[in-house]
């Protein structure tokens, strides 16, 4: 299980690699992400490079196919690691959504998370089309 910050912070530099696959399915992950309503569509140019990076978070996480954890919920550590303090709002909705999965039992993104069946049927195909 891997430090969500810290596998954000490996699917960042991943980006920047500029691998069209990859880009390709986080931008598809990025589209559920926004039609589940998980992430905003509006403010883009304000918000746009941290929900790319969330969705790059979960398109590498199904590449090493490791589950991850939030490592803690305090919006003042987060901030000091670099990372913006709407992640757990944002991980929060998705779990809610069932496009990632917690051990929780208040579906709030505590504990252990992986992915849910819908990121991954479509990473999936994905893969089998490229």
């Amino acid at each position: 299980m891997m430090d969500v910050v810290i596998l954000m912070q490996e699917a960042e530099k991943k980006l920047q690699e500029f691998d069209p696959v990859f880009t390709q399915q986080t931008e598809l992950v990025l589209g559920i992400l926004r039609s589940k309503g998980v992430v905003s569509y509006r403010r883009l140019s304000e918000n746009g490079k941290w929900h790319q990076f969330l969705a790059a978070t979960l398109v590498l996480a199904h590449h090493k196919n490791v589950d991850f954890a939030l490592p803690t919920r305090r919006q003042q550590t987060l901030y000091d690691r670099g990372i913006s303090t709407r992640i757990v709002s944002v991980l929060d909705a998705a779990v809610r959504e069932g496009l990632i999965m917690s051990q929780s039992a208040d579906r709030k993104a505590k504990g252990q998370l992986s992915l849910g069946e819908i990121i991954n049927a479509y990473l999936d195909h994905e893969v089998e089309a490229a």
